[in-house]
């Protein structure tokens, strides 16, 4: 069997200093395979020429080691490469800089995951190890790591270090891919390619010895910028020619045929579900202020035209009142829409649609990386067909955004978990701050955040950096809008629907207490709330005042039954799909029945019977929706019980922290619309158990074909 060859790739401009020391390092390295040095002179202007020619004469060529020589005209270190490359023969190519910064001691550690067959691209990185955290200038560091961490952003990649010299590739696959950038782009330009086409690219721990400015490094910070440039670039541009080019090599036909099917399955999915969408949203938009606003609609709207109208965040145009019970991420939503589109409520509709359709695509990236597209897929179909996200899509309410921000949150916390980098913490724990910003109760999700950095596979001094790092995040985000509500007088709050939570889960805890109706128990809290503020009228002068006496009022209920109260959060109805809202949707039903004060008081079945007591037609043309989200919360639950007994508690943790925080926080008066935030987990968990059972049948003779 013919002996393997490595490729050394020795671009060179300018290293008079160092190129004869590196020539004689390359060529003493221990390696288990023939050599090839691929010297590529880029024009030097000093000795560099010479050097090189007489060092060739010196060292002939034998059996294990040969070596090229190319002159060209001066084009920058990517045109060096590149023909470097072109003129090589290995069977792998490693890459590597004139300038001793890289030891080729650790050539074998760069080879073996391809000799092993393990992956076809490696990458020798600098940041592995704490040891190599040493850097010419601190900008040179920055610099490196936020392209590296741009990339990862864009492809959905957990590399470290990006930017490295020893770049290792599969000699057949890197001659027939190529690049085209003939600066430093050249680096971001075939690892984006790379991602793109389905590759994985494995990181080795190699040494760094970097040299300062003053001894020759080239780079400069306008090559950082094109490299970001390069990245964003290739995220969006055809590839075609390249995937042509790879299904050239008949080893390279699986990866390229199943990159493909990822993306279209992907966007495959996107598409149904923005069809979906759209086609149950289109009676409601000639008459949205009808069929698509709820009680809460209004409030949002109404601030909304504050925003465009006079400029100020109040209650309603032409009020002068601050708004402090709603936080101003919705609102300034629709307010951007509404300016954009000439406020046209028809147009609000379609983005949010869309907008719903995009979890589905983080829901797939989401599967995707914890274990693989086909899982992804599943799980995002089954988002995509849920009839709860389906209703809420067109509807003006802050659900669909706040899903939306959850579920990239959701996404990044994986991400970090598993690569344990602080850069996806970060991601995450902004958006659970911008969450908050949405739906107040996203501030208390610091809770469990901070639980599963405590929990997680990670050094104390890691733990304790990462849950600082976590409240400083928050505060930073959110603390502006708690200062604004101060100045307004509404306290230190995020906002003010705290004072208004006597008047819903208050009167949903007497409502259990006393047997009364919810509606009659709310309008006496009503009356005693404007019969207190009118006889003390000095002591509720600000919004902050009054907010305080709902606050207290509420925790005086809570203090007489606290049992009570706690019991009223562990309500199953929850979970119950949203089939009214649908409906409602198309006309075909209307809600304000009272249907909620039945469901609380006499359970799920005496509340079906209300709701559809004119004929149950409307129930079974929705039953197949009803269905595919039964077995979804089936098969989520399975999947829960299966890591309890196998004790994975962090998934345990993950479903505490993404499901039942959304659905158990907002107490008694949770709707089944309240379960948004938590399906991206649900759907997630559900297509991992529905392939662990795949997996099963497969191993007893059973074979099946999911995508």
């Amino acid at each position: 069997m013919k002996q393997k060859t490595l490729s050394i790739i020795i671009p060179v401009y300018n290293e008079e200093g160092t190129i004869k020391k590196l020539l004689e390092l390359v060529k003493n390295a221990p390696l288990a395979i023939n050599k090839e040095l691929v010297i590529v002179n880029d024009g030097s202007l000093d000795s560099s020429r010479d050097i090189i020619l007489k060092w060739r004469l010196e060292n002939p060529d034998t059996a294990s080691f040969s070596t090229l020589y190319i002159d060209k005209a001066n084009g920058g270190k990517g045109s060096a490469v590149r023909e470097g490359i072109i003129k090589s023969s290995g069977d792998i190519v490693i890459i590597q800089d004139a300038d001793l910064e890289y030891d080729p001691a650790d050539y074998q550690i760069c080879i073996d995951p391809i000799l092993n067959g393990e992956t076809k691209v490696v990458y020798g990185s600098r940041e592995l190890s704490n040891r190599n955290r040493i850097y010419s200038t601190p900008s040179f560091y920055i610099g490196g790591l936020t392209l590296t961490y741009w990339i990862n952003l864009l492809y959905g990649s957990d590399l470290t270090d990006e930017p490295t010299c020893y770049k290792t590739f599969d000699g057949k696959l890197i001659r027939t891919l190529l690049f085209r950038g003939d600066k430093f782009e050249w680096e971001p330009e075939i690892t984006a390619k790379l991602l793109r086409l389905g590759y994985t690219i494995k990181e080795v721990t190699v040494t760094y010895r970097p040299r300062k400015l003053e001894e020759g490094k080239k780079i400069k910070w306008t090559d950082g910028v094109s490299g970001l440039w390069c990245a964003l670039y290739w995220r969006f541009a055809g590839i075609s020619s390249e995937r042509k080019k790879l299904t050239s090599i008949l080893s390279e036909h699986s990866l390229v045929r199943d990159c493909r099917r990822k993306f279209y399955a992907m966007l495959s999915i996107f598409i149904i579900a923005l069809a979906i969408r759209l086609l149950c949203a289109i009676p409601g938009m000639s008459e949205p202020e009808k069929l698509l606003f709820r009680p809460d609609s209004s409030q949002y709207y109404n601030i909304a035209l504050s925003i465009l109208q006079d400029g100020a965040y109040n209650t309603a145009p032409g009020s002068g009142i601050p708004a402090v019970v709603r936080v101003p991420g919705y609102p300034a939503y629709l307010a951007a829409l509404l300016f954009i589109s000439n406020n046209s409520l028809p147009f609000c509709v379609i983005v949010s649609c869309f907008l719903s359709a995009l979890i589905c695509v983080v829901i797939f990236y989401t599967g995707d990386y914890v274990a693989g597209w086909r899982v992804g897929a599943v799980a995002s179909l089954l988002f995509a067909l849920n009839i709860t996200s389906i209703a809420l899509g067109p509807m003006f309410l802050s659900d669909t955004l706040f899903a939306c921000v959850a579920a990239v949150q959701m996404y990044f916390f994986f991400r970090f978990y598993y690569s344990k980098m602080f850069f996806y913490l970060l991601i995450s724990i902004g958006f659970a701050s911008l969450g908050a910003l949405i739906r107040p109760l996203n501030q208390f999700w610091i809770a469990p955040c901070l639980v599963l950095i405590l929990m997680g596979n990670l050094s104390l001094k890691k733990k304790g950096g990462a849950s600082i790092c976590a409240v400083l995040i928050f505060g930073i985000i959110i603390g502006p809008w708690v200062l604004r509500n101060k100045l307004c007088g509404a306290g230190w709050r995020l906002d003010g629907i705290s004072g208004d939570i006597v008047f819903h889960n208050g009167a949903v805890l007497l409502s259990k207490m006393t047997g009364d109706d919810q509606g009659k128990v709310r309008a006496r809290l009503f009356a005693e709330a404007k019969d207190e503020f009118e006889k003390h009228p000095g002591l509720y002068r600000d919004a902050g005042s009054r907010i305080a006496w709902g606050e207290k009022r509420f925790y005086s209920m809570v203090g007489d039954a606290p049992f009570t109260y706690l019991g009223l959060h562990f309500r199953p109805y929850v979970l119950f799909p949203d089939a009214p809202s649908f409906l409602q949707n198309l006309g075909i039903t209307v809600g304000e029945r009272g249907t909620f004060d039945v469901l609380s008081r006499h359970g799920i079945v005496a509340a079906v019977k209300h709701y559809f007591k004119s004929g149950y037609g409307p129930l079974f043309m929705v039953m197949p929706l009803l269905l595919i989200a039964f077995c979804t919360y089936c098969a989520a639950g399975a999947f829960l019980l299966r890591s309890l007994w196998k004790r994975q508690w962090f998934m345990l943790l993950c479903f505490l922290a993404f499901v039942e925080f959304y659905l158990f926080v907002p107490g008694p008066i949770n709707m089944p619309r309240y379960q948004l935030p938590a399906l991206p987990l649900l759907c997630v968990f559900a297509a991992v158990y529905v392939f662990s059972i795949k997996k099963y049948l497969e191993e007893h003779g059973f074979k099946l074909r999911i995508f």
